[in-house]
């Protein structure tokens, strides 16, 4: 109980370590200042004049409060990523693409080879294994095909 009333100056950087782990397996930007405030509390500590017991932790949480606004102010924060513009990467760059059926359609699904990735795919007429397809459309991660020789280009 004494650990948390009075934590030891390396307590500090074992909980910024903490911080610092869970920060990267989240990636949120959340738990990085806590985790600096941790760490610059563990450095205060080891000076001379400083608190001790609660003071430690407000200290802490000073500077944790601190740290998030002086980010957030300088626009260290999470931002939502753009949408993806290269010109190989979206769906509707595999319109027109001719793929292979990997097994025959069940239900109108199935899978297809496009280059060296197989894809989910449906179709709305019957195909068999092997059979040449065209994309006509993409559904988020399903490519919508076409026998080949029914799709004109």
């Amino acid at each position: 109980m004494e650990l948390l009333l009075d934590p030891p100056f390396w307590a500090w950087f074992v909980l910024a370590g903490i911080l610092l782990i869970l920060e990267l397996m989240t990636g949120t930007f959340y738990l990085l200042w806590p985790a600096a405030a941790a760490g610059l509390t563990g450095l205060a500590t080891r000076a001379p004049f400083t608190p001790s017991g609660a003071g430690e932790w407000l200290l802490f949480a000073v500077l944790t409060v601190v740290l998030t606004l002086a980010a957030r102010a300088m626009g260290l924060k999470r931002r939502p990523s753009p949408d993806d513009t290269r010109p190989f990467n979206r769906a509707d760059s595999r319109v027109g693409q001719h793929a292979r059926a990997i097994a025959a359609f069940e239900a109108g699904r199935g899978r297809v080879r496009l280059g060296d990735t197989d894809w989910q795919a449906r179709s709305p007429v019957p195909v068999a294994a092997g059979d040449d397809v065209v994309i006509t459309d993409v559904d988020g991660s399903v490519l919508v095909v076409a026998p080949a020789g029914t799709q004109t280009q």
